[in-house]
């Protein structure tokens, strides 16, 4: 893929598109899995459409092959003058950036005081109580007053999908509660996604199903689809949840759980009482335990950086928000064995990642781990490189790296293919909940995030630690 398929459009106010803007100096967005995304652009403060992008209320739509990525709206302007530069750089949220600014009323049709109702109590599948939230608290079902402009949430596009949930609306605001019920679909099996995005100059509320690409979409160093990875792992806080519902003292519903494969390995570990008081039915305290031992069973935070392939790249094979699999290579020593070898031919002058090799070439398929040596058998080329591809120049088959290699072949030079490592524990399967895109007139990068990356995605979490705290201040009080 190439910056050629990106596009980034100018929107006024009301939404309506006043121009492409191809004169961009960099564009850098946070694409967040049920969350809001962020954004940062940076241009000429002579653009011609730099007026239209810095007036109030405005923003911008980014396409890749003409298909939404993002939409939204600046929050922040720097700009910077001097004898060398004059630019300005516009930071923004996406439309989903809405969901912060309503909240979950006791009665969405009751919007001036005194309010007579004190919660508004929803049940049935997740995905339709979270589009219900939504609607009437933002969308054409909501009061006239209270509507955000254009916003459609009048169809659930997944046709109903999630356990049947209870969800509670008392003056939060939209996004936690939507995070919150989202959260409580995943830990109970069945993911949802959702984000507010344009359409036309319309903005639509969409919910979806991630779909589980562990099978097809798989990141490995051996498949030379993987150029390196971040990966950090934190130990569970709990492998034990008891959940108090309603009543108080002994009158007070509890329900017990364990998360049986965790203790084994960690133990009985009891974390703050999850609170419940808004349900004690048996499925909601269920339903309350599960999602408590789905926070407490430990984070894996894993940052990738993709090689797009023909059959494997970003916004076609795999995109936010869907489940793919990520293969570690080994931990410890690792002893290179050489199982395959070609001598050069000559020097490639057709790039500098391009090595002429003899007909042999087979023996290196994509993903081969390859080291570049000198007819003398010394490293003529530092570190270890992965064939990504492969091309013809004059008469040879000639191999493409990653990363690019730096030095051409003479003749008796050798390229060796080395043992791949083997994979270390378990393949990581999980939501891509984060992507990371920089774009440049002349280049980009694709960095999606696997696993537990931001707390935001667990609010009832942060929820629940913030309570803890503020009883422990409570006891210091009272001592």
């Amino acid at each position: 893929m190439t910056t050629s398929d990106w596009k980034i459009e100018v929107r006024n106010k009301d939404r309506q598109r006043v121009g492409e803007l191809d004169d961009y100096q960099q564009l850098d967005m946070s694409l967040k899995f049920n969350d809001v995304s962020t954004w940062q652009l940076k241009i000429s403060r002579r653009s011609r459409l730099a007026a239209d992008l810095l007036a109030d209320g405005a923003g911008i739509l980014v396409y890749r092959n003409d298909i939404v990525q993002l939409s939204g709206f600046w929050t922040d302007q720097d700009h910077e003058r001097s004898l060398q530069s004059n630019t300005v750089t516009v930071s923004g949220v996406d439309d989903t950036a809405w969901l912060n600014r309503r909240l979950a009323y006791p009665d969405p049709n009751d919007i001036t005081p005194p309010y007579s109702v004190a919660q508004d109590a929803r049940t049935g599948q997740a995905s339709e109580v979270i589009r219900q939230f939504v609607d009437e608290n933002g969308g054409l079902a909501t009061a006239v007053a209270r509507r955000i402009p254009g916003l459609f949430a009048g169809t659930d596009q997944t046709g109903g999908a999630g356990p049947t949930i209870t969800g509670t609306g008392k003056w939060q605001k939209l996004l936690p509660l939507c995070q919150d019920l989202a959260t409580r679909s995943e830990a109970a099996g069945t993911p949802l996604g959702f984000r507010i995005v344009q359409s036309g100059t319309d903005l639509l509320f969409e919910l979806y199903e991630p779909e589980d690409k562990t099978g097809t979409v798989v990141f490995s160093i051996e498949r030379g689809n993987l150029g390196g990875f971040k990966y950090t792992r934190t130990a569970p806080t709990m492998t034990y949840a008891i959940v108090g519902g309603d009543g108080e003292g002994t009158a007070r519903t509890f329900s017990e759980k364990s998360n049986g494969a965790l203790a084994a390995t960690w133990g009985r570990i009891e974390d703050d009482l999850a609170d419940s008081r808004n349900g004690n039915t048996a499925s909601e305290l269920a339903q309350a335990a599960d999602q408590a031992l789905a926070e407490g069973s430990g984070t894996t935070s894993l940052s990738v950086t993709p090689i797009d392939l023909p059959s494997q790249r970003y916004g076609f094979e795999y995109v936010l928000g869907d489940k793919v699999t990520v293969l570690l290579d080994s931990i410890g020593p690792f002893v290179e064995t050489v199982v395959a070898d070609a001598v050069g031919q000559g020097t490639s002058i057709t790039a500098d990642y391009l090595i002429a090799l003899e007909a042999m070439s087979p023996l290196f398929p994509d993903g081969t781990r390859v080291l570049l040596k000198n007819a003398v058998g010394d490293l003529k080329d530092p570190g270890v490189r992965i064939v990504v591809g492969r091309t013809i120049a004059f008469g040879y088959v000639n191999l493409e790296f990653y990363p690019a290699a730096s030095a051409s072949t003479e003749e008796g030079d050798h390229l060796q293919a080395i043992e791949p490592p083997n994979p270390v524990g378990d393949p990581i399967s999980d939501l891509i909940r984060e992507v990371a895109i920089s774009l440049t007139p002349g280049s980009e990068q694709v960095t999606p995030a696997v696993g537990n990356t931001n707390t935001k995605i667990n609010p009832a979490r942060v929820f629940r630690v913030l309570r803890s705290y503020g009883r422990r201040i409570v006891n210091l009080e009272r001592r």
